[in-house]
């Protein structure tokens, strides 16, 4: 069972200063994020993610499925790491970072991507996304439903490709190949982006929780956000208004403003 955050401060606080630097990532895709916030909460949480990202010992990520150039365009603040399309594509200060070797490596993927290409074109109303390692289709009107025909012939497509297992829902078909994990993965490609040594690494979201553990991603600590407990999180904040009192802290907390590095240069290299 996880703990609320805010009544482990102190806990939070003693890792903080037992690393080098603080990796703080926040999950956009949750509902949380698009369902939960008034304008006056989302200035306050951007906000607090301009203070703590201008931080020299804090490093900021928000993670989306977008593409990070459409997280730069909603969020406009430069000194936040971009982590697109789950941490495949990367933008940091102006600079671009993307990481195709998946997809020419993963042919099957590749493969049945290719082939939805060719399916998708005659119909208007579905968006095919390639996220590299795996495959979107969306509907691009949330009052309709996915064409009969589109259906049949794409799981003629599907029947050939074994490998690939497919996850519907009202308005998006999600394809990947079975037994990757796909956010679960995301934060060894930011910290290997980063390049940073000795990292407290404090996840906000819940999609990523779930899979965190089966990957091997033990060095996370990772916050689920809502009344629902997450079973894998390490500490729960209940909703939004805990997530700004949260930031609030980080940003005011002597642990981060007097921030003394765990260990030398030296002692690192």
């Amino acid at each position: 069972m996880s703990k609320n955050i805010l009544f482990y401060l102190k806990e939070i606080e003693r890792n903080v200063r037992n690393h080098n630097h603080l990796i703080l990532s926040v999950n956009l895709d949750d509902s949380w994020w698009f369902n939960a916030l008034d304008d006056s909460a989302a200035y306050k949480i951007k906000a607090n993610m301009q203070n703590l990202a201008d931080k020299p010992f804090i490093t900021l990520v928000v993670i989306s499925t977008k593409p990070s150039n459409m997280l730069f365009k909603e969020f406009g603040l430069r000194e936040l790491v971009y982590a697109g399309n789950c941490g495949l594509d990367i933008l940091y200060h102006g600079s671009l970072s993307v990481n195709h070797d998946s997809l020419s490596k993963n042919g099957v993927i590749a493969d049945f991507y290719h082939e939805l290409c060719v399916l998708i074109s005659g119909f208007q109303d579905l968006v095919l996304t390639n996220k590299y390692n795996s495959v979107q289709v969306r509907l691009r009107d949330n009052n309709s439903s996915f064409p009969e025909m589109f259906m049949v012939e794409m799981r003629r497509i599907l029947a050939k490709y074994p490998n690939i297992s497919m996850v519907q829902s009202r308005k998006i078909l999600e394809f990947t190949l079975v037994g990757f994990f796909q956010k679960g993965s995301t934060h060894s490609i930011i910290q290997k982006f980063l390049g940073k040594s000795n990292t407290l690494d404090l996840y906000i979201g819940n999609h990523f929780v779930n899979n965190r553990k089966k990957t091997g991603n033990i060095g996370i600590l990772a916050v689920s956000l809502g009344k629902t407990k997450q079973s894998f999180s390490d500490y729960h904040l209940d909703d939004v208004e805990d997530l700004l009192i949260f930031l609030n802290w980080l940003n005011e907390a002597d642990c981060v403003n007097y921030f003394v590095p765990a260990y030398s240069e030296a002692q690192l290299n």
